[in-house]
Formats: C-alpha cells, structure tokens, sequence
C-alpha cells in the first residue's frame, strides 16, 4: 500500500498540465566540501537516499551478472556504489567523477568498507578519453545524469557509453525525471522534512529542477543504446532506468540482499516499499 505522502505526490502530478521549465544546477562538479559531505552523510544514515541506494543496487546487480569491469559513470562520493560493489565481489568496478572532493570522499569509503574491488579515476563523464573503446563490459549509473548542465552533453555521454562499451555490454542509468510543478518538489522536499541538513535540501531542490525529460531519454536511448530499455516509474513520473536485459540474483547476492533489506530503518523501509510500488512490473 503506497504511502499518503506519496498518494499525494501522484495525484498532485497527474492533475499538473504542461511540464516543467528545466533549470541546469548552478555548478555541475560538486567541489564545496561542505555539500560533499552532507551528500555523503545523508547516503550513509536512514534516509530516502540510503534506501533507494539499495533499491537500484539489486536491480543493477540483476543487470551485470557475469560482466567482468564496470563503471559507476559520475560515482560522486561512492555510497551506492559501495552498494553495488559489496553485492558483486567478483566484478571489478571502476568510479569515475570529475570532482576531487567527492573522489577523495569515495575512496574514504571503500578503504573503511574494505571493498577490494573498486578503483576510481577522475574524468569527464562526457569525454572519458582515459577509456578505450569497446573495453568495458558494464556502465552504471545512479542518480547522476541530471548534473549534465545541457541535453547536447546528455547526448554526448550516451555516445560515449555506446563507445566504451563492448558490443554485449551492459547498462544500467537511472536518474530523476523533471517533475511537472514546483509544488511537486516541495511534496517531495517534505516527506523528508527535519531529517536532512539544510545545504542538502539546497541541492535536492537544485537536482529535481535540472532533471531532464522521459522523451530526452527515450530519444538517446533509441540513437545510442538500442540494446537498452527505457522504463519510467508510473503512475509517478519521477525516475526513469536505461537498461539492458536482467537476470535473477546469484544466491550469494540473494543471501546480501535479503540481510541489508532485513537491516533497514522504518523510514529506509517506507522509501523502499514506495520505489517497489511505482516500478511495480516494470523493471
């Protein structure tokens, strides 16, 4: 059964007409140490964040089985992909961010989680000219692409997936779809109300407003990556998956999963049933 707060959320966009007016975030590597580390704590406590941290780390898992490298394309301070790195030991993952602060933080988190099988390099996620064509076997990315400050470098760096990646690579993207009005956002903003510091909030706001649109993905997808899917959440529009053909968990990852979903909070609890409902299906 879907919250009231998120019961709310749905009906408040499905009645919005039009969409809304995308406003790129005012700086796209995040360097202030103080938003990295508010980013970086709020992904590390009981939060909506955490939660669909490991939302998208079980379904990426489902994506890479088998993949031998991978990139967490924009892995900013490393939390989910400490997620996704902890479930698939035997992959070796390589996070890539342009910003020094959050690979430091990144890196930080990987030695205190003892995580043998991560690596990072710092690039632009819409060049990536330190990576040879064809030699990845798996791109990722979580909750990233709307730091892009346009849709030309959206549509760059689907080509440069499209070039890293071998011909039966895999691919997992999932970022936030532009809402349709700012009370939405606010709704939002409010379910966490109290739980998250302020400079955070700043940011959330920031990133829900940069979104880009389900077409801008569609779009891409369809020129670049035609091997991929594209899966929105419904009947809430608020995220949106890039992916290739998924197969059932490993036992191993079954019995890791099972273990981090048992540990939950009851707000991690709450945002994860919530995430379920509104991909019910449809992954």
């Amino acid at each position: 059964m879907p919250t009231l707060s998120l019961l709310r959320l749905i009906f408040t966009e499905l009645w919005a007409r039009g969409s809304g007016l995308r406003v790129p975030e005012p700086v796209q590597a995040m360097e202030d140490e103080a938003q990295t580390r508010a980013f970086a704590e709020v992904a590390s406590g009981q939060s909506e964040l955490a939660a669909s941290h490991l939302f998208h780390a079980i379904h990426i898992t489902r994506t890479i089985r088998g993949c031998g490298k991978v990139y967490d394309l924009a892995c900013g301070p490393g939390r989910a992909l400490g997620r996704v790195a902890e479930l698939n030991p035997h992959i070796h993952f390589v996070g890539v961010d342009l910003s020094d602060n959050m690979l430091k933080l990144a890196w930080e988190h990987v030695q205190e989680k003892g995580l043998k099988n991560v690596q990072f390099l710092k690039s632009d996620i819409t060049e990536l000219k330190e990576i040879e064509s064809g030699s990845a076997d798996g791109v990722i990315s979580t909750m990233a692409l709307h730091h892009l400050p346009t849709c030309e470098h959206l549509g760059r760096l689907f080509r440069q997936i499209e070039r890293i990646l071998k011909p039966e690579g895999s691919v997992f993207l999932v970022d936030f779809l532009r809402l349709k009005t700012e009370k939405s956002i606010e709704l939002l903003l409010a379910r966490q109300k109290g739980m998250l510091p302020e400079v955070f909030e700043k940011d959330y706001v920031n990133s829900l407003r940069a979104a880009f649109s389900l077409q801008d993905f569609t779009t891409l997808t369809a020129e670049n990556l035609p091997r991929a899917k594209v899966v929105s959440s419904f009947p809430l529009r608020l995220m949106v998956m890039v992916k290739t053909a998924s197969g059932p968990l490993s036992a191993e990852s079954r019995a890791l999963v099972e273990a981090r979903v048992r540990a939950q909070s009851a707000l991690e609890r709450k945002a994860f049933r919530d995430l379920q409902m509104i991909f019910f299906g449809r992954i």
